[in-house]
């Protein structure tokens, strides 16, 4: 029997959204989940995710502190963070992923 392994994936998400400003940004009013810590999070069928923005994700034409984003009304955001974390893939398929992380597939595995 094969012993099931865990795969985390970190990703930088960046935010397109149509607006009347043209600014390519989330709006948040007087809250952001800044940090790893303070992220919000959601499990699911073997897949927990984390949500979180780090400062510089708002930062535009000025560049505020923790401490300054704290006192704005609507903080844009034009990034977010996410970890992906998911459970339980067969240790048969951890071992192919980590042995084929090159893009030189070949046509069998291609069609895969």
């Amino acid at each position: 029997m094969s012993e099931n392994k865990s795969l985390t994936v970190d990703l930088k998400i960046p935010l397109k959204v149509e607006s009347l400003i043209g600014v390519s940004a989330l709006t948040f009013s007087h809250w952001l989940p800044l940090g790893k810590d303070k992220g919000i999070k959601h499990s699911e069928s073997g897949m927990d995710l984390n949500f979180w923005f780090e400062i510089e994700a708002t930062w535009w034409a000025s560049k505020p502190t923790e401490d300054e984003i704290k006192n704005h009304r609507n903080v844009l955001a034009h990034y977010i963070l996410c970890e992906v974390n998911v459970t339980h893939i067969n240790s048969k398929l951890a071992v192919y992923m980590l042995d084929n992380q090159s893009n030189d597939f070949s046509e069998e595995e291609k069609n895969l």
